[in-house]
């Protein structure tokens, strides 16, 4: 198929922590009931766009996932894999390696005026990840946020713009506005609607250890909390749809709409995100609104792909597929969903503790989970675990394995790993294969971060 270079204005919406069933209608009526939040403007999106039922996240927390849509590099390639971490009197993170070249920069050079804004102090923890942009900030309200659109020039004709908006509001602490809605709803010992970031790690903390379990009625507020919570997302998005549709920019524009990873609400006994790589944590929205004149054949394919599984790494080349860019040269991990067949394809996912390590292979109706404990070694003292590849081929370690049929089982109760060997046999070599095959992380020498992100940090749970 012949591409034709054509520069539509480019909108990203990603919505933090918002979990696929939320809006998809997928989940089991046995979880949400009538608790399911109501998004009345995503449900119209929707409508408008191709939706990929199958989209799964590279990790289950912003940091290592965000660089890995940005770059389509998983996060043991681009190095960016655990959060900011105190060493020798000062705090460090990993900087985005230098190499890689990003979508915002790919898209700058393509003339594209590159816009980014956020409100979450983990982009200001990665060195260079504003790289490309021509305006970045992470540290605006949403308020704000809507008023730089108009301001920014958001699919304006002048200039093809690029915006990435990274919207907060299901990720805790919950804002004011949802605590104000939910002030009579509080039940049992948790007022999980104005629960600090401090609040939220002590519960996660205490849930994961065994220490505090939830009454069904807490449970029950814990998911109405984050309901509220999107709902109130969904009201934000209104404003921006409303602002995008005058003067043709919504029709002309390409608008994506997902989310970096999802969240936990007691699915597997614990709440929040980062933990697991269960159902509930990496299985992400994924919407593409084309723009009116985009080329038919393009959209044959995108539609064609959506019924299998895709990665957040594909954002990156397909974006540029849509807009007619050449892609097969790419040094990328994910695939043009515009040009290459996805039918039986098998993606990952991983995330990084101090001493833990878990990765998934996952296709379309099956998951496996291989969770890697690393051994202290004796005598040591204080040992650094930051080097993954040096950890998996020298340290002592214990393994545990789980599989899911996600289609019989998609909540991910019942482990089949000894049930069904063959399978299990299957997806291990494919994780070995892909372990195997992934470059290494270029090395980089970690960056410092300064006092006001560290509080900005501890506000959202992670210090």
């Amino acid at each position: 198929m012949t591409r034709t270079d054509t520069r539509y204005p480019i909108l990203i919406v990603c919505i933090d922590s918002l979990r696929a069933d939320a809006v998809d209608g997928t989940s089991r009526d046995d979880f949400w009931g009538d608790l399911r939040p109501r998004t009345p403007v995503i449900d119209s999106f929707i409508r408008e766009s191709i939706g990929f039922p199958h989209a799964y996240s590279v990790s289950a927390w912003t940091k290592p996932t965000v660089p890995s849509i940005f770059t389509s590099l998983y996060p043991s390639e681009h190095g960016v894999l655990e959060t900011a971490k105190e060493k020798g009197g000062a705090v460090t993170s990993p900087p985005m390696p230098k190499e890689a070249t990003t979508l915002a920069k790919a898209l700058h050079d393509l003339g594209y005026r590159t816009s980014g804004i956020a409100k979450n102090a983990q982009f200001e923890t990665i060195a260079s990840f504003d790289r490309g942009f021509d305006f970045f900030t992470s540290n605006m309200e949403a308020s704000g946020s809507l008023g730089l659109f108009d301001e920014l020039g958001i699919g304006s004709a002048s200039v093809p713009t690029f915006t990435y908006l990274h919207m907060m509001e299901p990720h805790w602490p919950f804002s004011d506005a949802v605590a104000e809605r939910l002030e009579s709803e509080s039940s049992g010992r948790f007022a999980f609607h104005r629960y600090t970031g401090d609040d939220w790690k002590g519960l996660k903390k205490r849930m994961r250890r065994g220490e505090t379990e939830l009454s069904p009625e807490e449970f029950r507020f814990l998911k109405r909390a984050y309901a509220a919570a999107v709902e109130e997302a969904d009201s934000a998005l209104g404003q921006i749809w409303e602002g995008m549709r005058h003067g043709r920019r919504w029709d002309d524009t390409l608008v994506i709409l997902t989310a970096d990873h999802g969240e936990e609400l007691n699915d597997h006994g614990a709440v929040g995100h980062g933990q697991s790589l269960y159902e509930e944590l990496t299985r992400v929205p994924l919407y593409l609104k084309p723009p009116a004149s985009v080329d038919p054949a393009l959209l044959d394919c995108l539609r064609g792909a959506s019924g299998d599984v895709v990665s957040l790494l594909d954002l990156y080349p397909t974006v540029l597929g849509m807009i007619g860019q050449e892609t097969s040269a790419l040094a990328v991990s994910g695939i043009d969903l515009t040009r290459v067949s996805n039918s039986g394809r098998t993606v990952f996912a991983e995330v990084k503790h101090k001493r833990r390590y878990l990765e998934a292979a996952i296709t379309k109706r099956f998951k496996a989970i291989r969770n890697t404990r690393f051994k202290k070694n004796p005598g040591a003292g204080r040992e650094d675990y930051n080097n993954l590849r040096e950890l998996l081929s020298s340290r002592k370690r214990s393994t545990g394995f789980e599989l899911y049929d996600l289609v019989s089982d998609p909540a991910e109760l019942e482990n089949l790993a000894d049930r069904n060997p063959e399978m299990r046999r299957t997806l291990e070599a494919s994780l070995d294969d892909w372990r195997s095959q992934v470059r290494d992380a270029l090395a980089a020498e970690s960056g410092s971060v300064d006092e006001e992100i560290i509080r900005r940090l501890e506000k959202l749970g992670y210090m």
